[in-house]
């Protein structure tokens, strides 16, 4: 397999090209967690590993169009954190002892 990521390309209706790696390292997509958009798996331990990488890693989170179910705790994090998703198309649904909690947030921007 031949790595790619250095390579450039220029976005639709953009005027700079850039790295691949650059490009792809803009967001923290939750299907590059293992989530199942499909919400027949429980997406618990990915939505929380992606959360945690949004405050780790100062990048915001996106979460495509799609259903996650989460049967566990999932723990907001403490510091600043940006996650966004499709309008009207992206949902969190807690199915058997499935919760979110926050013991201290700071700045969240959910979008």
């Amino acid at each position: 397999m031949t790595d790619v990521s250095t390579d450039t390309v220029l976005a639709t209706g953009t005027t700079t090209s850039r790295a691949l790696n650059a490009r792809f390292s803009d967001n923290l997509n939750l299907l590059d967690f293992g989530a199942d958009p499909t919400g027949a798996s429980d997406s618990t331990t990915a939505v929380q590993n992606w959360l945690n990488a949004t405050t780790t890693h100062n990048k915001a989170g996106y979460a495509p169009a799609g259903t996650y179910s989460i049967d566990g705790a999932v723990s907001l994090p403490t510091g600043n954190f940006t996650i966004y998703g499709d309008p009207g198309c992206t949902e969190f649904v807690c199915i058997g002892s499935g919760q979110f909690s926050a013991t201290s947030l700071g700045i969240m921007n959910i979008i």
